[in-house]
């Protein structure tokens, strides 16, 4: 199988429906809500996934997909355990509206090299980010989120809008042990500063 569209009448995409589907190079989907888990588990060929519907991205859905530059879900509320693990070539990932990503969702992603996670964001796994690009940038647009632990290795750097009171010590501490020196805020000018 090499392409697969499915329309409005698709409401989700089961647990393994395309596990190892290794020649499958594109997909449409212009329906479907959910996506289980192992949707898309260690499909190759498949480099871009744009799903303008999904709100649930289950466990594992994209590990392994080893050509994936980009994936665009702009309605996704929640992201599954390791959903796009070891996704080693993913650059590119537009989040427009999650609130939720869990533990090690996009780890071992070593060519992302920044990501900016939207202002509804509540909740962040432990290890969500280990493993991205070297000196990787993950921003947040909004309040603090909640962490279990670390969401990423100290290499990586922090960014967090300037006068949101949500951004504590604490807060920082726990999304990026010492790592104080990779904790920017983003001015409302767009500049940087520590």
């Amino acid at each position: 199988i090499k392409s697969v569209k499915l329309g409005s009448n698709v409401k989700s995409i089961g647990d393994s429906a395309f596990y190892e589907a290794t020649n499958l190079s594109s997909v449409e989907i212009s329906g479907a809500a959910k996506l289980g888990a192992r949707a898309f588990y260690n499909c190759d060929a498949l480099t871009t996934v744009s799903f303008p519907q999904v709100t649930s991205v289950g466990n594992n859905a994209f590990i392994f997909c080893s050509s994936l530059k980009s994936a665009d879900l702009p309605q996704a509320k929640s992201i599954g355990e390791e959903a796009f693990g070891m996704c080693g070539v993913l650059e590119s990932v537009s989040l427009g509206s999650v609130e939720t990503i869990e533990s090690e969702a996009f780890s071992d992603c070593s060519a992302l090299k920044s990501i900016k996670l939207p202002k509804t964001l509540k909740t962040v796994g432990a290890n969500a980010f280990t493993g991205m690009a070297n000196e990787g940038q993950i921003e947040f647009l909004g309040d603090a989120p909640t962490v279990t632990a670390k969401i990423a290795e100290k290499e990586a750097s922090v960014v967090y809008p300037a006068g949101n009171t949500t951004w504590t010590d604490q807060a920082r501490e726990k999304i990026l042990p010492f790592a104080k020196n990779n904790m920017y805020v983003r001015n409302a000018d767009g500049s940087l500063s520590k």
